[in-house]
């Protein structure tokens, strides 16, 4: 018996072992017993030949700033307060290691050998070699050093509540790190309030006013010093992923640069900036966002290849990652929230193909120690017809990989280019579709849509003004090049599921309606009614929550009725834009309410939603209107209007 590769089309033998006789139908015997003949995603156990070494143990290794702003802005307590939280977890696997090192103008070292009475500092001065202090004890097994890594959690957020220390050696700190962690690799989970001060490494603050908003706005989102890309390929090779956490006090904080730690490492950067909806950084999303992180599935010492049929070619790869080869992914640690995204072509004419297949295969340590091999398959069909096409196009599909490469299309030229690439994608896809398919003069002056594309222009526009990409001018609001940064390491890693709240939010209107928060005939929680996202559907006495995918608001008009707000919160006195927890009460709407935030947050698997309560008219009400992406601006067409040019440009774009 033989088989063809669906590949590369040649014909093999099939195995002995694999033999199996063939049914009336020609269909093999034992095909149920064989998920991998009619699962999309199947997992396997390596067998040694896919392993280099015995597999690794879980590894977290801790790296704290504890210089006065980490100190000043409550980072550090927040930070080593959430890794207490789910040391318990943590412990559940024996063979789990940890580690710590913290960092100012020094080196601050922990040796946390079992039999110590406590655990012991260390602190150096002189790290021109990447002198340690130790040779071992500074990763230890979490079990057999559990109590010395609880009284080191206890009594570090105390250690340095006096410092006036400013300086940053964070360079040295890596390195340290890394020799520390180089024999087994695992998660580097980096904690960082200020740019770094000292050499190697030595970053200053490059945002310049003058830049933001003008074509030379995108050399301030690009990476501007080599040794932290170079520093995250090392730790690639040694399967080391790196967490960046940066939570910005007075300073500002070169994102892009610090970034690029987590874009080669498979890992993930997170932002809390400093004034976007209060005073404050976000200490409860920050915490969240940690115990997320540490127990969530997480695989090591992962790569990911990539196979396609002949005549398929990959164009463009999108997330957080090495590419080791064409085809080939350098995966230190893969995680439950982790996403990529493919953007493929034809390299030949498809001749007689009626089919044609993508996989992707993922090797990886699971945290238990065993070594698998995680297959995900697709068998697409191939059509001539552009009908066919059409009709199955996905939109959100189509989204995410346009503002991902929108982005990366900003980042090498200039942002304006990111809208530009939008726009000319919607436009290509809509003027093709026109010219094949509208059949009388009528269709050929109006907008022709697919049905599967009908919301393709609003999505175009809404990510024209997203912040990500927004290019703004005299009276628009401008966004900080570190808060930039921060949203494009998000959608580098963002999945399709979560491309359309990030593009364009879903707003929901909690005034008129009585039914949302209870359950439907299915056992599903009602949402609010959504409504679009133009001021004409805010009442003057609404309530409505805006959901984003990072944040939600809840905004009260002017006119709302007292006693609704006093439902909420049990009083009236809302005098500040605030963040807020809220409260559960005894009365049926605040219940609800409460309901459906839930349901909300437990709908977004990409991060912990703050909620924030905002009145109309307040300084912080433009984060809503800046949302309102149907509306015109000072630089910005409505929808309306933006229907009407992309009708114009579509009429005059001939079709290659």
């Amino acid at each position: 018996m033989r088989w063809r590769c669906n590949f590369c089309d040649l014909i093999n033998d099939v195995p002995p072992e694999y033999y199996s006789a063939l049914d009336e139908n020609y269909v093999r015997k034992d095909i149920n017993e064989r998920p991998e003949l009619t699962r999309g995603c199947v997992e396997f156990v390596a067998p040694s030949d896919y392993m280099v070494r015995p597999p690794q143990p879980p590894v977290f290794f801790f790296l704290f700033d504890v210089s006065y702003y980490a100190v000043a802005s409550g980072m550090l307590k927040t930070a080593v307060l959430s890794v207490k939280q789910v040391l318990p977890q943590l412990c559940q696997d024996t063979r789990t290691h940890i580690g710590f090192l913290a960092y100012d103008r020094y080196l601050h070292f922990f040796n946390l050998r079992p039999g110590l009475s406590q655990p012991q500092l260390l602190v150096v001065s002189d790290f021109e070699d990447g002198f340690l202090p130790v040779n071992q004890s500074l990763l230890v097994n979490l079990s057999e050093s559990k109590q010395l890594v609880e009284d080191l959690l206890e009594k570090l957020p105390d250690m340095y509540t006096d410092t006036k220390v400013v300086e940053s050696a964070l360079g040295p700190a890596l390195r340290s790190a890394f020799n520390i962690m180089r024999p087994i690799g695992g998660k580097l989970l980096l904690f960082n309030c200020a740019n770094p001060s000292i050499e190697p490494g030595k970053l200053t603050n490059r945002n310049d006013p003058k830049l933001v908003g003008t074509e030379k706005e995108h050399t301030m989102l690009q990476p501007i010093d080599n040794f932290y890309k170079n520093f995250a390929l090392d730790c690639s090779n040694r399967q080391i992923s790196v967490d960046v956490y940066l939570f910005a006090s007075t300073q500002v904080i070169d994102v892009p640069t610090l970034g690029s730690l987590a874009q080669y490492t498979g890992g993930e950067l997170n932002y809390y900036a400093l004034g976007t909806l209060d005073c404050q950084p976000d200490c409860e999303k920050f915490s969240q966002d940690i115990v997320r992180n540490l127990t969530r599935e997480t695989g090591f010492e992962a790569v990911m290849r990539l196979r396609v049929s002949t005549g398929v070619k990959v164009n463009a790869y999108y997330g957080n990652f090495f590419i080791r080869s064409t085809d080939l992914l350098a995966l230190p640690n893969i995680d439950a929230d982790k996403a990529f995204a493919m953007e493929f072509g034809l390299s030949d004419t498809l001749v007689n193909v009626k089919h044609i297949s993508i996989q992707a295969a993922l090797l990886y340590t699971t945290a238990g120690g065993d070594r698998r091999i995680r297959v995900f398959s697709s068998c697409l069909p191939v059509t001539s017809s552009l009908a066919d096409l059409y009709k199955t196009s996905d939109i959100d599909a189509i989204m995410n990989l346009t503002a991902k490469a929108a982005v990366e299309k900003g980042l090498t030229t200039k942002l304006r280019d990111s809208s530009e690439l939008a726009l000319s994608r919607c436009i290509d896809m809509l003027a093709v579709y026109r010219n094949s398919f509208a059949t009388n003069v009528t269709s050929q002056s109006h907008l022709v849509l697919p049905d599967s594309l009908k919301r393709l222009p609003l999505y175009t526009l809404a990510l024209i003004k997203n912040l990500v990409i927004r290019v703004g001018g005299q009276g628009e609001i401008l966004i900080r090049p570190s808060e930039r940064a921060g949203l494009i390491s998000r959608l580098r890693t963002l999945p399709v599921g979560a491309s359309i709240p990030f593009i364009y939010p879903r707003l929901f209107l909690l005034t008129g309606n009585n039914q949302w928060g209870t359950l439907d005939t299915n056992g599903q929680i009602i949402l609010p009614p959504q409504i679009n996202l133009t001021a004409e559907k805010l009442e003057a006495n609404s309530a409505i929550l805006l959901d984003d995918g990072q944040q939600l608001l809840l905004r009260f008009a002017r006119n709302i009725a007292p006693e609704w707000i006093a439902q909420i919160f049990g009083n009236t006195d809302l005098k500040d834009s605030r963040k807020v927890s809220l409260p559960v009460l005894a009365n049926e709407l605040s219940q609800r309410l409460n309901t459906v935030v839930q349901t909300i947050r437990s709908q977004n698997n990409w991060g912990f939603q703050r909620l924030f309560v905002i009145r109309e008219g307040e300084p912080l009400d433009h984060k809503l209107i800046t949302s309102l992406v149907e509306d015109r601006t000072r630089e910005f067409s409505s929808y309306h209007e933006f229907l009407i040019q992309l009708q114009k440009q579509i009429t005059s774009r001939r079709v290659q």
